[in-house]
């Protein structure tokens, strides 16, 4: 039977590991592929000829409508080390063929520009790169359960600026559940305390490259699909690179999206307001005990105060109480 598979043969995969230096071309790793053995007259080689879109039907991002000759070409293929190219081949929805194609286009102008170099003396005259983040638009698709971050960054330094990840830092959180559901607060708190305690980090890796004086824009969902409440977050973000970590904007999240959106310390500040208003008219006769306020330090810092005002109860983590309570 006649295979299928488009494979690079032996002049395409000495061609790809040139170009790359020898090197993986993963941004995040870069690891050298090839090296001394312990005998003498061998070589180690770690380094793979990964096909871009894949050699045959039914692999990873495989196109149909080049040709043979096309597929088996040096221009489909990007050298990586052994655990990249299984990375890659493994998640083809965070590794698309767009992405494979910038890594391999930027990694080999990288491997161009240090051909000739003389090492530290020719690094020490270039400038670190210096991230430059202009604005964060928050923008909430039609469903409004999830909501997609907008970051519009450059490089103003004199070198590549790669950004690995961001980090989202809770500066305040706030939850509204009826109270029909207040039973499920600690297996909730239990789930997500990371996006909900003062000071409670998560990040999200990404892989972006900024040339010198070159501007991008990128986005970072940000949703909460086990939430089935109303909640809102002031977030510090950091930007971690390979130049050094960057701090960035504060942005302000709601979901699911309000009709009105409205500055968190407008919100919270309503929310303090009504308590206040609740707890001095407290033991007023109804079904529910509104104006029951409590508050108490959070897990690592901060306060988290917990509210009742009428049939909900509002959930509030920040440096300070939301409500007093004596």
């Amino acid at each position: 039977m006649t295979s299928q598979r488009d494979g690079f043969l032996s002049p395409a995969r000495e061609i790809l590991a040139k170009r790359a230096g020898q090197r993986c071309s993963n941004p995040d790793c870069g690891a050298i592929t090839s090296g001394p053995h312990e005998d003498a007259q061998k070589a180690i080689s770690l380094g793979v000829a990964a096909h871009i879109t894949a050699a045959a039907p039914g692999g990873p991002r495989y196109n149909p409508n080049i040709s043979s000759e096309d597929r088996s070409a040096v221009t489909n293929g990007i050298w990586l080390c052994q655990y990249c190219a299984k990375l890659v081949d493994s998640d083809i929805a965070r590794f698309p063929e767009e992405c494979l194609i910038i890594w391999k286009r930027r990694h080999e102008e990288s491997v161009k520009r240090q051909m000739g170099a003389t090492g530290k003396a020719n690094v020490s005259t270039l400038a670190p790169g210096l991230l430059d983040v202009s604005a964060v638009y928050p923008h909430w698709p039609a469903d409004g359960r999830s909501c997609v971050l907008d970051f519009r960054v450059s490089n103003q330094g004199g070198s590549d600026l790669m950004i690995n990840a961001i980090e989202f830092q809770v500066l305040e959180s706030l939850r509204r559940m009826p109270l029909g559901h207040a039973q499920l607060s600690a297996l909730y708190d239990l789930d997500i305390s990371v996006l909900e305690e003062f000071s409670s980090r998560a990040e999200c890796q990404v892989a972006q490259i900024l040339k010198p004086g070159e501007a991008d824009r990128f986005g970072i969902v940000l949703s909460a699909p086990t939430l089935g409440m109303f909640a809102g977050w002031r977030f510090a973000t950091l930007f971690k690179t390979n130049c050094g970590p960057f701090q960035g904007p504060e942005v302000e999240v709601w979901l699911p999206r309000p009709e009105i959106l409205r500055p968190f310390a407008t919100v919270t500040e309503t929310i303090s307001s009504q308590a206040e208003s609740h707890i001095i008219e407290a033991g007023a006769p109804g079904p529910f005990p509104t104006g029951v306020a409590m508050s108490q330090p959070g897990r690592t810092a901060g306060f988290k105060t917990s509210i009742v005002l009428g049939f909900a109860i509002m959930s509030y983590c920040g440096p300070r109480p939301l409500a007093k309570t004596d």
